[in-house]
């Protein structure tokens, strides 16, 4: 990826990408590079791991994730699955966030904080992209 083949600071730099630019091979490449990288990912790209795709149902705010190589793939349940990838979040650490349940009355569910932070900081750019 030419973004962080071309990255040769020497501060601490965090890069958020979307799903539609974000494959775990960019993880790994930041990872090498020290840049943080975290980003939603499909389950039907390459390398993403099977024991996520398959497996139990997840109740609304239960997550599951797996680490190797200093990165991380989450697996959310929102009212539809979430995965996420990152070499920054401790995918153990949780945040609480507030969703309507189905009769429309806010409830606070666990939510890990790579997806907070993501939500965080991407939230502009999803908001601009439905104006498209």
């Amino acid at each position: 990826m030419l973004v962080i083949s071309a990255w040769d600071r020497n501060e601490e730099s965090s890069i958020i990408f979307c799903w539609l630019f974000y494959f775990l091979t960019i993880t790994l490449q930041a990872e090498e590079k020290k840049v943080s990288a975290t980003g939603t990912i499909r389950s039907d790209r390459k390398y993403f791991p099977t024991k996520l795709k398959k497996g139990e149902e997840l109740e609304r705010g239960d997550y599951r994730y797996l680490t190797s190589n200093g990165v991380s793939v989450i697996k959310w349940m929102d009212k539809k699955e979430v995965f996420i990838a990152s070499n920054y979040f401790d995918p153990a650490v949780e945040n609480e966030v507030s969703r309507r349940d189905k009769d429309g009355n806010r409830k606070q569910i666990s939510c890990p904080l790579a997806i907070v932070q993501y939500n965080k900081y991407m939230g502009r750019v999803d908001l601009s992209d439905q104006k498209i």
